[in-house]
């Protein structure tokens, strides 16, 4: 597996769905798409907010935009 180099709690979400491309997966996006929400852009949906979200909360992960 490749090292991620997105900032916290990113990177650990990233971990625990089995990398960028498990996390992209997991909230039905592009891994670009992660990797600029890791940089702090923030996506205009608001059900996209609430997917990341579900899917931190299900992996014991802090919301990073919580």
């Amino acid at each position: 597996m490749r090292p991620s180099t997105l900032p916290e709690p990113w990177a650990t979400l990233a971990a625990a769905c089995g990398g960028v491309a498990g996390l992209a997966d997991a909230l039905q996006v592009g891994t670009a798409t992660v990797y600029r929400w890791g940089q702090g852009m923030r996506p205009r949906s608001i059900a996209v907010r609430r997917r990341v979200e579900i899917v931190a909360r299900r992996h014991g992960v802090e919301d990073p935009f919580g």
